[in-house]
């Protein structure tokens, strides 16, 4: 499993970079339109949007005033930046990708930090809202990673998760379990959502709210929030 971790990790900072041309032509103001942005929010970000890839808009029904907010998975920085907008008092931002820490968006409250989700050991942290936003299915030992995030989430605060999710009766799961380049994009690491619900109940969350935003073949674009 360890050497997999380790594939896997370099695989992800390969295909999360400014560098990857393939990256491109894969977002749009109008796609993050249809995800739930605001469309005056993104056309402030227009030249940036191109190294996005949200899975819907998490911020949607939450008060961000004077909040502490931490976001795996940042990437260039486009949720963190929404949150800072609306009064937001400190966003802490890890991804693994350099690239993208380096060329994304830059305010003197967002903190950026390059390392692996997973590693970053949080010492006296503790924040009210976590943003994971297409990011939980690049994570191979999720519990582990809920059960530390609770640690550091506020009373009755928030962790929300963006992401694909298998459906129960998925006969193809099995095929993208071991590719590398499915888990790149959040297929090979997809839990089915009971699965969520399982290991969010095992590490001390309720289950606040869920939307199924599409349905696409044997997945589902699913926005949950988790409360402490």
């Amino acid at each position: 499993m360890d050497d997999f971790i380790e594939k896997l990790q370099n695989e992800i900072k390969k295909t999360y970079s400014v560098e990857n041309q393939n990256l491109k032509n894969l977002s749009s103001v109008e796609l993050f339109i249809h995800f739930g942005y605001p469309e005056k929010f993104l056309l402030k970000y227009k030249k940036l949007i191109k190294y996005a890839f949200p899975i819907a808009f998490p911020f949607e029904n939450i008060d961000l005033k004077d909040k502490k907010i931490l976001d795996l998975g940042c990437g260039i920085g486009l949720d963190a930046a929404f949150a800072l907008i609306n009064g937001a008092k400190k966003i802490y931002a890890i991804d693994m990708s350099e690239s993208f820490l380096n060329n994304g968006i830059k305010n003197e409250n967002l903190l950026k930090i390059k390392g692996n989700m997973e590693d970053i050991f949080f010492k006296n942290l503790i924040v009210d809202v976590i943003v994971m936003n297409g990011s939980l299915n690049l994570v191979v030992n999720k519990n582990s990673l809920l059960d530390k995030l609770n640690v550091i989430l506020k009373k009755n605060g928030f962790l929300i998760i963006c992401d694909l999710f298998w459906k129960e009766d998925s006969g193809n799961r099995k095929y993208f379990e071991n590719d590398l380049s499915s888990w790149c994009w959040c297929v090979g690491g997809c839990l089915t959502k009971n699965e969520l619900f399982n290991i969010a109940l095992q590490s001390g969350y309720e289950i606040f709210d869920s939307v199924i935003y599409e349905d696409i073949e044997e997945l589902e674009r699913v926005k949950f929030i988790l409360k402490k």
